[in-house]
């Protein structure tokens, strides 16, 4: 995390609005009305007042204002870091709905604090002990424990990419619309035959996420509500197991890594099997693309290829690949909308998807 300090020293004054006014020849009251956009204020006072803010760098007290309205303009954020222990933030989607809370809460004169929290009530953060804050955002799914620590402290919480569905104060992802809008994408670049889903096992803590299961359950409801089969492939870090729309399932083999040689048979009998294939894991996606390949079969050329899914990743490596985009941004700002606009809970929100064209689809679609 980056953290930022402010201090004052002998050599530097900090600006105030009673400074402002002592320029420009006015009542501090009348270069409030004016920062803040309050009252009514002469045009050329108000001109004057802007010039010496800037020229003078007066910026306003967040503190001061929070004092005066009873009401703090700090949010607290909660998300747990877990792809790389110690690493400051490597989750880029994540990333992503940072950006969209800070630039929501920047235009509402709020701030964003990524608070830790610990085992210990009593070793928390500041920002709750002494009351900096009691509103805030939980990005992703996080300990019971931590969960309930908040709740504690806050009188208003919001919940983004969470697996916990509630009737307000929620918002994320529509996947199932994004299984759906996959699977008629497919169909239309593929009018026959079986279309194919490639998945993380049904044991993985990945399946247990939101985003896989209804992934899954809408791309399989829309393939099937057309008439048409869905056939299963399955891939593990130990293994490859394949089923059908009956459910019955083949383990194939074990081994370490995703999709070595020893997957060969499987990814060939997925394609003579399969003529559009979609995956809500862009790993497996490029897995089975790289496979594929060396198998002699091009994604786009002998087959179709989605995915659900979508992140910076994919702009940057796989910017060929047909998929589900989704505006993480908007999700933060969202949640902050929905914290900060209203003091009664908020309906919770589902933000659907776009298609974004590839070559990875027959005929580009």
């Amino acid at each position: 995390m980056i953290a930022a300090y402010m201090w004052k020293t002998d050599s530097m004054k900090i600006t105030t609005q009673s400074d402002i006014a002592r320029i420009v020849g006015v009542s501090r009251i009348t270069v409030h009305r004016a920062l803040n956009g309050k009252g009514s204020v002469d045009p050329d006072t108000l001109m004057k007042i802007r010039k010496a803010a800037d020229k003078y760098g007066y910026h306003p007290n967040a503190m001061a204002r929070a004092i005066c309205s009873r009401q703090s303009p700090i949010v607290s954020v909660a998300l747990l870091n877990s792809f790389v222990s110690g690493a400051e933030l490597t989750n880029i989607p994540y990333f992503e709905v940072l950006m969209g809370i800070d630039s929501a809460l920047r235009s509402r004169r709020g701030i964003m604090f990524l608070a830790g929290m610990t085992n210990d009530r009593n070793n928390a953060s500041r920002l709750f002990s002494e009351n900096w804050t009691d509103r805030a955002i939980v990005v992703g799914s996080i300990p019971e424990k931590m969960l309930q620590d908040l709740k504690r402290l806050c009188t208003r919480i919001v919940f983004v990419e969470t697996n916990d569905w509630l009737e307000f104060d929620c918002i994320r992802r529509d996947e199932e619309h994004a299984g759906r809008l996959l699977a008629r994408k497919l169909m239309e670049s593929e009018p026959e035959g079986v279309l194919g889903w490639i998945d993380n096992p049904a044991g993985s803590g990945r399946r247990t996420h939101f985003n896989a299961k209804e992934n899954r359950h809408g791309f399989a409801k829309e393939v099937q509500q057309a008439g048409r089969k869905v056939a299963f492939l399955e891939i593990a870090r130990g293994g490859t197991v394949l089923s059908n729309d009956d459910g019955k399932m083949n383990v194939l083999h074990e081994n370490d890594s995703y999709l070595t040689a020893r997957d060969d048979a499987a990814v060939n009998e997925f394609l003579k099997t399969c003529t559009g294939i979609g995956s809500g894991d862009m790993v497996l996606v490029n897995c089975f693309r790289l496979k594929s390949a060396k198998l002699g079969k091009s994604a786009g050329t002998d087959y179709s290829l989605g995915c659900c899914n979508d992140s910076t990743m994919a702009s940057q490596f796989l910017p060929d690949l047909g998929r589900v985009g989704f505006d993480r941004f908007l999700l933060g700002s969202t949640a902050v909308e929905m914290l900060m606009d209203s003091d009664a809970p908020t309906a919770s929100r589902k933000l659907r998807g776009e298609w974004i064209p590839g070559a990875t689809m027959r005929g580009g679609r």
